[in-house]
C-alpha cells in the first residue's frame, strides 16, 4: 500500500476544513458541499474515531416515487455527528476534517492506507480489525465508557437493548441474538416490566435508556 501511496499518478488529498459538532451544517458550506472525498473523525481526547469515504461531503436531494418527488438525504458525516443508527454520542465524533479528491481510485487507496496508518477504532470492517480486538484497545478505556456504551459500540445497538436484553436473558433458558430479541420480544417485554411497576410503556422506557446511556 506504502508504494502506491508514493506512485506520482496517485492524487493527493486537498485538506478543505475542520468542522466541530455544534456546527455539523458546515457540511453544506457551499464551497464543499458537492465535493468528494475522505473525512477523518476525532473524539474529545483527539483520538482518531473514524475514516470514511463519500460523495458528496453534504446533503443531496434525489427525485423518487411516482409522482416523482425531490427528497433530501442527510450527507453520512451529518449522520455520524447526529448519532443515527449508532450508540456513540457527540464526544466521539466531536470534530472531522473534510479531505477532496476529485479521483475515486485515489480516494478508496488513500482510505484503506489511512485506516492502516492511523487504526480509527469506529472502523470494524474485518478487513481492519477484530471484533475481539476492540474491547481492549487503550482508546476505548481512555474515554471511560460504561460497560452498556461498550457493548453496544460493538453490537451496533442502543446502549438501553443492550440492558434489557441481559435482564430478559437472566429470565429465561432461552438462547437468542441481541438482533431477533429486538425485533421479535423486546416490546412485549417492556410492556410486561412497565405494568409490573406501574408506569406506562413509553416512561418506563425513557428510563431505562436514561440510565444505560450514563
Amino acid at each position: 500500500m506504502s508504494i502506491l501511496i508514493n506512485e506520482t499518478r496517485i492524487q493527493r488529498p486537498k485538506y478543505i476544513t475542520e468542522i466541530y459538532h455544534w456546527d455539523r451544517e458546515m457540511v453544506n458550506n457551499n464551497r464543499w458541499k458537492n465535493s468528494a472525498g475522505i473525512y477523518v473523525f476525532f473524539d474529545k481526547a483527539g483520538n482518531v474515531a473514524y475514516v470514511g469515504k463519500t460523495a458528496p461531503f453534504g446533503d443531496s436531494h434525489k427525485n423518487v416515487g411516482r409522482p416523482r418527488r425531490r427528497r433530501k438525504y442527510e450527507s453520512r458525516i451529518k449522520r455520524h455527528f447526529n448519532g443515527k443508527g449508532k450508540s456513540l454520542m457527540w464526544e466521539y465524533y466531536y470534530k472531522v476534517r473534510l479531505y477532496e479528491f476529485t479521483d475515486f481510485s485515489s480516494r478508496d487507496i488513500y482510505e484503506s492506507w489511512w485506516i492502516g496508518q492511523l487504526k480509527p477504532y469506529g472502523n470494524k470492517s474485518g478487513r481492519y480489525y477484530s471484533v475481539n480486538s476492540l474491547l481492549p484497545n487503550s482508546r476505548l478505556k481512555k474515554n471511560n465508557w460504561s460497560q452498556y456504551q461498550k457493548d453496544a459500540f460493538i453490537k451496533r445497538v442502543s446502549p438501553e437493548n443492550i440492558a434489557l436484553w441481559r435482564y430478559w436473558k437472566s429470565t429465561t433458558t432461552q438462547d437468542m441474538d441481541i438482533n431477533t430479541w429486538i425485533s421479535t420480544q423486546k416490546m412485549g417485554f417492556i410492556s410486561s416490566l412497565a405494568t409490573q411497576v406501574g408506569q406506562s410503556v413509553f416512561d418506563f422506557y425513557r428510563g431505562i435508556r436514561k440510565k444505560a446511556r450514563k
